[in-house]
């Protein structure tokens, strides 16, 4: 069976209970690619950079954007105004790619925080496929 998660364009989704797991996993994943781009720079600068081949030849060597997402059941979805519009029919995945989560942290954490309460939200932090350039 396909879950929905599996339509999300990232990979290895970690689910988070609460704003300040999230936060510190996006940091975390963040941090990793930001060191791997530094790494491989400073090799090419000291002339021992391998490994250069086309990144869709299946090697992980571009380093890729934190994702986040929150899951909404059919029953939290709500429509944005009191017009009668009818019932949400399943549940909805919103997510998108995250950079520089520690210098917005604040932002990140209260916005994570609202969303889990407000739609009783589950979320998830995970590796997108956008690459960092």
């Amino acid at each position: 069976m396909v879950s929905a998660l599996d339509q999300v364009p990232a990979r290895e989704l970690v689910e988070h209970s609460s704003a300040e797991e999230a936060l510190s996993h996006l940091v975390t994943l963040y941090d990793a690619a930001i060191n791997q781009i530094s790494t491989r720079f400073d090799a090419y600068v000291a002339g021992t950079l391998e490994g250069t081949a086309a990144a869709d030849d299946g090697n992980d060597l571009h380093a890729t954007y934190p994702y986040l997402c929150a899951v909404v059941s059919a029953e939290k979805s709500t429509q944005t105004s009191k017009l009668a519009l009818g019932g949400v029919a399943r549940q909805s995945i919103h997510g998108c790619a995250i950079t520089r989560p520690a210098l917005y942290s604040e932002f990140f954490r209260d916005q994570i925080e609202r969303i889990i309460k407000r739609f009783d939200a589950r979320i998830f932090v995970g590796q997108s496929f956008i690459r960092i350039p």
